[in-house]
Formats: C-alpha cells, structure tokens, sequence
C-alpha cells in the first residue's frame, strides 16, 4: 500500500516495503539466485545426501509465524535433520557485503 504525496509522488509505506522484503527474501530462499549462500563449517562436514536435503529443506521452508518471524520478513528458519536442529539467515548487504 502506497500514499500520494503532494506532489503525486507515491511513498511507500512500511507495510509495501516489508511486502517487497519478504518477496525478495522467499525468492532469494527459493532459487538461491541473487546472493550468495555460505554455510557453516558444520554444514560443510555433512554427508552430501544430507546437506542436500538441508539445502532442500532450507528452500522449501514454509513454516513461518508470528513467533520465528515477527517482522513477516521470512529471513529466519529452523530446521530439524537427522535429530540436529539447524538454522538459517538471510541477511541483506551491499555488494561489497559491508
């Protein structure tokens, strides 16, 4: 949802920029195109099989509510495999990532 401004610019509010995050966040999760994926050195060490259906699992993720993501940014996940919990993040930086 947007609002003119007085000069018939419109300014986005914050409910259409959390919107765009969020669809920026589910289609960077889903494809991994658009960013880079690091993982952890413990997530490295996994059995292939296993770190690919983390890596599924991660972009398939759908579980999202008020109590893991608050802000309705879908930018944090918890998944269980194997009996071990993991996590992940996604986190915007400029393309120097500072």
């Amino acid at each position: 949802m947007a609002y003119p401004h007085a000069q018939g610019i419109i300014i986005p509010t914050a409910n259409h920029l959390t919107a765009k995050v969020h669809a920026l966040n589910d289609a960077f999760r889903r494809s991994f195109v658009g960013g880079q994926v690091l993982e952890t050195p413990g997530v490295i060490e996994l059995r292939e099989a296993d770190r690919i259906k983390l890596l599924l699992a991660a972009r398939w993720f759908d579980q999202f509510d008020a109590r893991n993501d608050p802000l309705d940014e879908h930018d944090f996940g918890s998944i269980e495999l194997g009996g071990q919990r993991f996590f992940w993040k996604i986190d915007a930086y400029d393309r120097a990532m500072l």
